[in-house]
C-alpha cells in the first residue's frame, strides 16, 4: 500500500533528523525538522485512528513520543 511506503519514509527521516539533532543540539534547524515531521507522524497516527484503521497496519505501532521528543 502507498500509504504504508509513505509512513515508512517519512519514519526513516524523521529518525534520520532526530539523530541528528541529539548529536548536535545547538542545531536548532535540524531539532525543527525534527519536530516537523513528529508533528505530521501524529497527525497522521491520529487520522488513521480517527479512520478506524489500526495504527500497526499503516506502520505507526510506535510511541511517537517516545520516540522523537526530548
Amino acid at each position: 500500500m502507498i500509504f504504508q511506503q509513505w509512513i515508512s519514509n517519512l519514519l526513516e527521516e524523521a529518525r534520520h533528523h532526530r539523530d541528528v539533532a541529539r548529536r548536535h543540539p545547538e542545531d536548532k534547524f535540524e531539532s525543527g525538522i525534527a519536530f516537523a515531521y513528529y508533528d505530521i507522524l501524529t497527525r497522521s497516527k491520529n487520522a488513521a485512528i480517527r479512520l478506524d484503521f489500526d495504527p500497526k497496519a499503516v506502520g505507526l505501532e510506535i510511541d511517537l513520543d517516545r520516540e522523537f521528543l526530548p
